[in-house]
């Protein structure tokens, strides 16, 4: 049985079918999380890989993947999407071990998406809805500037900073409608990344996203203990 040391988060995005490699805590722990979603949610896995450290009793189980919303809909390749033809067979898969293993939380993070994208998650979720104590919906970052384009030798950590697009709190709001549509709940995760409506690249000296979207392994664990006192206070794990 692998341990939170032993397990390996590499490649989970590409393995999601190796659930000893990708499930952190001990395999046949008594509560199990899983998080579902695409690249955003793989970003957010440094949050939680270390959760079994304090909560022996539970595992966490990887099954984001890069390109692929947890979601029921046919992607489009020619929209530029490589994973496209493997999203629909790998949702059917965690779908179906989600119903077989019956975990205590879900909690799904997907890049934004227009309504009708949204329309497809909830259809998604709706079929695991009464496998799963307490689904959790957790929204993706607020858009940022790229520290790679912002970044240079001459530049200063305000060049990095960026507002808030007004569109972020509508897509939240409507994230917590697809909440709501399954008896969920939403994390809103504006605060963690962004103060008055600015968001800074770093956090003292960690980095906080490396990229527009996906924040850092690094800037991830940061915010693990957050993370996780908001899950207490949601009530969707106890108190420790």
């Amino acid at each position: 049985m692998r341990t939170s040391g032993e397990a390996d988060k590499s490649g989970c995005a590409n393995h999601v079918s190796d659930i000893a490699r990708c499930t952190f805590g001990k395999v046949n722990s008594s509560h199990a999380i899983y998080l579902v979603g695409d690249s955003t949610s793989v970003a957010y896995e440094d949050s939680f890989v270390d959760l079994p450290k304090s909560y022996p009793t539970w595992r966490v189980r990887l099954t984001g993947g890069s390109g692929c919303g947890f979601a029921d809909v046919t992607l489009d390749e020619q929209a530029g999407n490589q994973h496209a033809s493997g999203c629909p067979g790998r949702n059917r898969m965690i779908v179906t071990e989600i119903k077989k293993v019956r975990p205590d939380l879900l909690i799904v993070t997907n890049a934004r998406g227009d309504a009708n994208y949204q329309e497809h998650v909830t259809k998604e979720l709706k079929k695991i809805e009464a496998y799963v104590s307490d689904i959790v919906v957790l929204p993706a970052p607020p858009l940022g500037l790229d520290p790679n384009e912002c970044y240079t030798k001459v530049s200063a950590p305000v060049d990095c900073v960026s507002k808030i697009r007004g569109d972020y709190f509508t897509w939240v709001q409507a994230e917590r409608q697809e909440a709501d549509a399954v008896k969920g709940t939403l994390l809103d995760p504006t605060s963690w990344f962004c103060v008055n409506e600015y968001c800074p690249i770093f956090v003292k000296h960690t980095p906080i996203r490396h990229d527009k979207v996906h924040m850092t392994a690094q800037y991830a664990s940061y915010i693990a203990p957050v993370v996780r006192e908001a899950l207490v206070t949601a009530k969707a794990m106890p108190a420790h």
